[in-house]
C-alpha cells in the first residue's frame, strides 16, 4: 500500500457508524540548510477534508474551518451525487498540488462477525435435520470463518506496517549516510545506482522500440 502526502486528504464517510478516525503517521522533517530564502514564506498546511451524509443532509468538514459546511440535501442513495461536484470543484482549486481520495466505510471485520451470528442462529435453527439448506448454511459459515481469519492476517500485516510509518527513520539514514561519506564508500554506492537506473532506462527503451516496431 502506497502512502501520499498533501495538502488536502479528502475523506468520503459512508457510514454512520464512523465517529472518528486518527491519522497518526509521522511526517518526515527534513532539515533544509537554506532557512533563510524560506523565511517569511507561508507554509503548507496539510489537513484533511470530510464529505459526510448526515439527516438527509450532505456536508463537508474541513479541519481549517470551524465548522460544517452545508452541501445540499440528499438521500443515502443519492447523497454521493451532492458530494462529487464539490469534491471535483475542490480537488480542480487544489490543481497545483496532489490530493489523495479515501472512502471511510464499515468495518469489514464487523459485517463479516455479524453475519456469522445470523448463520449460526440459523444453524441452530437447523440443529438435527440434514437439509439441503442446512448444509448451505454451515457452507457459508465456513466461508465467513476463512474470510474473518483472512481480514485478521491483513490487519495483522497492516498494524506492523503503521508502526513503521509512525516511525521516523531519517535521523538513521542521514547518521548512516555520514559514516559511509566517512569511510569513502557512498560516492561509490551513488555511482553505482546511477548506472543501475540508466541500465533499467536503457532496457525500457529498447524493449518500447522493439514493441513498436512489432506492432508495425
Amino acid at each position: 500500500m502506497s502512502l501520499m502526502f498533501s495538502r488536502y486528504t479528502i475523506f468520503i464517510v459512508y457510514s454512520s457508524d464512523i465517529h472518528a478516525f486518527p491519522i497518526f503517521f509521522v511526517w518526515m522533517q527534513i532539515p533544509d540548510n537554506d532557512d533563510k530564502s524560506k523565511k517569511g514564506k507561508q507554509q503548507e498546511v496539510f489537513h484533511f477534508v470530510a464529505y459526510i451524509p448526515f439527516d438527509g443532509q450532505v456536508y463537508e468538514i474541513d479541519g481549517l474551518r470551524s465548522g460544517p459546511i452545508h452541501i445540499g440535501a440528499a438521500t443515502a442513495d443519492t447523497w454521493w451525487d451532492v458530494a462529487r461536484p464539490a469534491i471535483e470543484e475542490r480537488m480542480q482549486r487544489a490543481n497545483d498540488i496532489k490530493s489523495v481520495l479515501l472512502a471511510v466505510g464499515r468495518s469489514r471485520k464487523v459485517t463479516l462477525t455479524e453475519r456469522l451470528e445470523l448463520l449460526q442462529a440459523q444453524a441452530l435453527s437447523f440443529s438435527g435435520i440434514d437439509s439441503a439448506e442446512s448444509q448451505a448454511v454451515q457452507t457459508e459459515i465456513q466461508q465467513v470463518e476463512a474470510e474473518l481469519e483472512e481480514d485478521a492476517e491483513v490487519r495483522k500485516a497492516q498494524k506492523a506496517e503503521n508502526v513503521l510509518r509512525r516511525h521516523n527513520f531519517f535521523p538513521m539514514v542521514l547518521q548512516l549516510t555520514r559514516a559511509l561519506a566517512e569511510k569513502g564508500q557512498l560516492h561509490s554506492m551513488i555511482t553505482a545506482a546511477k548506472d543501475k537506473k540508466r541500465a533499467a532506462t536503457a532496457r525500457i527503451v529498447a524493449a518500447k522500440a522493439q514493441a513498436a516496431g512489432t506492432a508495425k
